[in-house]
This record gives C-alpha cells, structure tokens and sequence, in this order.
C-alpha cells in the first residue's frame, strides 16, 4: 500500500470515526429524554415531541448529520481521485 492509498484510508477511518463518536452521544442524550429510543428515532426525531422540541437534541442531531454529509462527500471525492489515477496509469501503459 504506498502512502497515498495509506492518506485515504486514515481519512476514512477518521470520517467514520468521528460519525459513530457523535452518533454514541447522540443515542446518549435521546436515551435521557427518551429511554426506549430506537435507531430509527435518533435518525428521524420528528415522530417524537420530546426530541423534536428538546433544542440540545436537535443541535446534536444537526451536528451528526453534517458529519455525516461530509464523511459521504470525503468517500465520494476520494472514490473520484482513485478513479482517475487509475486512468492516468491505464493511459500511461503502451
């Protein structure tokens, strides 16, 4: 593995990392408003009035979607960056 593929995999790691660290937090606030909380709740708090109307739970859950977004953005770019350099040495062969 050279060091570029070793750069994109730490990135990865660090993304999702970061996601499941905030997605813990945030099933840990839920639970203390709402104990029998699902997976599905924390993911779509709407159905549930104490956590649509708890202003904390919001912020939380705002920050784990943006977190999310950018891990998605993060694999797509780096999907993109291997795509290509995979095309310049597919171009580069005689």
């Amino acid at each position: 593995m050279d060091s570029r593929q070793v750069l994109h995999s730490r990135l990865l790691a660090l993304s999702e990392e970061l996601v499941a660290q905030q997605e813990s937090k945030l099933r840990r606030i839920g639970a203390s408003i709402c104990p029998d909380l699902s997976l599905d709740d924390l993911y779509c708090p709407d159905d549930i009035p104490r956590l649509r109307d708890d202003p904390h739970f919001l912020y939380e859950h705002g920050v784990l979607a943006g977190l999310s977004a950018a891990a998605a953005a993060l694999r797509a770019l780096l999907r993109d960056i291997e795509l290509a350099e995979g095309e310049d040495r597919a171009g580069q062969e005689p």
